[in-house]
């Protein structure tokens, strides 16, 4: 049986291999990316699937901090005016 967690990661997953081709659709933006990569000693389809797992950790961040309940981000010290 899948967790609610592990369907969330594959949901978030597959959006980072979503926009990826969403924002890379200027050629000039893929040439300069590709050049970044090389000049990291990065192979282009390598740091393709390097992009897309960070977008995918930045979208399950966001989902995870979404769904998280309030009191979770209150501040310890309860005297704190921030």
């Amino acid at each position: 049986m899948t967790s609610d967690h592990d369907k969330m990661w594959r949901r978030c997953a597959h959006l980072g291999r979503i926009l990826l081709p969403l924002v890379d659709q200027e050629p000039w933006r893929q040439a300069r990316g590709h050049e970044n990569l090389r000049a990291w000693g990065i192979d282009t389809a390598a740091g393709g699937r390097l992009i897309e797992i960070f977008a995918a950790l930045a979208a399950h961040a966001v989902a995870v901090d979404a769904s998280a309940p309030a009191a979770e981000f209150r501040h310890p010290d309860p005297q704190h005016r921030g």
